[in-house]
């Protein structure tokens, strides 16, 4: 998650994740959780396009948005700490994904960093950098039933 802090205001913006909606009964129950933690509340702010000419047009009104208390990062951070199955390796630059025996095989300059039935790719904006891995998603045959995540996140 891409949260920015502009001191000395300090003004806090979210340029990966700007807020979530909730969609399933189990979710916004951790939801809930969270904003009684004080990490997250609804938000009420308008969303829209600037058309050309710079005119604002608004959105219409759908699901509740909710946003992270002091952006986005710091949710993920909390999460993270609570989180017994997870290990995060910071920084790390995942060089090469591949696939292999129906699952992904991640290093890191030739530094091998596990292997995943599935893996989720975020990167914070539009990358001709994973063109090359197209083809290698499409020649995989991954597993129907999914033990193991890689994430492989760039911002």
């Amino acid at each position: 998650m891409g949260t920015r802090i502009i001191d000395p205001q300090p003004l806090i913006f979210d340029h990966a994740v700007q807020f979530f909606t909730i969609s399933d009964s189990q979710f916004a129950e951790l939801v809930d959780g969270w904003s009684n933690k004080g990490l997250v509340r609804q938000w009420q702010g308008t969303i829209g396009q600037l058309e050309a000419g710079g005119r604002f047009v608004s959105f219409p009104s759908s699901t509740p948005r909710y946003i992270s208390v002091n952006g986005m990062r710091p949710l993920a951070d909390s999460i993270l700490c609570q989180a017994s199955m997870v290990n995060v390796v910071r920084p790390c630059w995942i060089s090469t994904l591949e696939p292999f025996n129906g699952m992904w095989h991640l290093s890191e300059n030739g530094k091998p960093h596990g292997k995943f039935d599935a893996i989720v790719i975020a990167h914070n904006g539009v990358s001709e950098g994973f063109k090359w891995l197209t083809p290698k998603i499409q020649a995989s045959n991954a597993r129907e039933t999914l033990p193991s995540l890689g994430i492989v996140a760039h911002a």
